[in-house]
Formats: C-alpha cells, sequence, structure tokens
C-alpha cells in the first residue's frame, strides 16, 4: 500500500500542472497543493479499486479532469500506480436524496482512509463535502 502511495505522488505530471495552473490562473504552490491531494486521492482508489469514494466538483475533481485529457500520461499513471485503469464516473445530474446519501456514506469513508493513510483529514479549502446540497459529484 505505500509503494502505490510512493507511487502516486511521485509521478510526474509537469504538463498537466502548467495546463492547470494556466487555465485557472493559480499560482505554482497553489497548483502544486491541488496536484498532491489529487495523487492522494488516486492512491487511495488504487489501494481500494472496488469502492466508490464520490468528491465534489472542487479542484481534485477538476485537476483529474485535466489530467484526463492527457490520456498518454494519465493511462501510465494507472499502469504504474494501480496496475490497471482508474476511471472516473460522474455521478447523476439530478441525484436522489438516497443517492445523496450514499454519496455521503462513501465520501465520509473515504476522509477516514486518508486520515489513516496521511495522519491529517482532507484539506476542507479543497475538498468540498459532498453534503446534502446535491452538488455534483464523480468517484
Amino acid at each position: 500500500m505505500e509503494q502505490i502511495i510512493t507511487r502516486a505522488v511521485n509521478f510526474p505530471i509537469p504538463r498537466i500542472i502548467e495546463r492547470y495552473k494556466h487555465k485557472n490562473k493559480l499560482s505554482e504552490e497553489e497548483a502544486r497543493r491541488h496536484e498532491m491531494e489529487m495523487k492522494k486521492y488516486l492512491a487511495i482508489r488504487a489501494i481500494h479499486p472496488t469502492e466508490k469514494f464520490p468528491l465534489s466538483h472542487g479542484p481534485v475533481d477538476e485537476l483529474w479532469h485535466t489530467f484526463l485529457i492527457f490520456t498518454n500520461e494519465y493511462a501510465e499513471f494507472c499502469r504504474v500506480v494501480a496496475n490497471g485503469f482508474i476511471h472516473h464516473n460522474p455521478g447523476p445530474p439530478n441525484p436522489t436524496e438516497e443517492q445523496i446519501d450514499k454519496a455521503q456514506q462513501d465520501y465520509n469513508t473515504f476522509t477516514k482512509i486518508y486520515a489513516e493513510k496521511f495522519g491529517e483529514n482532507p484539506p476542507s479549502n479543497i475538498w468540498p463535502d459532498i453534503g446534502k446540497s446535491g452538488t455534483l459529484w464523480s468517484c
């Protein structure tokens, strides 16, 4: 498990970060924080490939979208980190209360795993909660 995390956080994605930084008018430091959080998320997904760990639209999801369009780099990242493909699955456009509750439960599981693996909770300024707002999410 630690090897997966190490491979994820050390995988270089300079072209993706440059595009993301430019598109979102971010400082290098802020873009790198988002990069680290996205890599942590994808590492957890690689460690738990059958689990659904939704995330609300926010910096991690936005950077993941950027990463996905660099298909060669993304496929190589998945091969190196997960030994398979980490799919992006958009949530429903009009989720039911039941779907929102399930997404919240799955997100809570993710935050517990995150805290166990990294010794801290996901930073709230980067990780918007699924909540009851009906916000779109993906996993």
